[in-house]
């Protein structure tokens, strides 16, 4: 995932904080994650990771676009189609049918 690496060196050098990522670094990230998840030999768990660290940051979903977002919901079916057990984040694929307000309590 060396492309974050140099997203988040790019985004401090215009923001001055490495907890800040431009618009443009996000995209090359996330089409980093989407061309390792289609090689062979790549680690799949790594691309689940690196989307769940993208989906766990408020700034970083903010500046998700339709089609960023479509390819991040490509590789998380993709990882799932592959055998790895994930549970759908509701960000990319809504709310499942059966899920109820009183879970939303707790």
């Amino acid at each position: 995932m060396g492309n974050m690496v140099k997203a988040t060196k790019k985004a401090k050098t215009e923001v001055g904080s490495t907890d800040s990522i431009s618009k443009e670094a996000l995209m090359e990230y996330v089409q980093d994650i989407s061309q390792k998840a289609n090689k062979v030999g790549e680690s799949r768990l790594h691309c689940a990771i690196a989307i769940n660290q993208i989906l766990s940051n408020s700034d970083y979903v903010g500046l998700l676009n339709d089609e960023s977002k479509n390819t991040l919901k490509e590789v998380w079916l993709k990882l799932k189609t592959d055998g790895i057990q994930l549970e759908d984040p509701p960000f990319l694929f809504g709310l499942p049918e059966n899920f109820e307000s009183d879970e939303l309590a707790n």
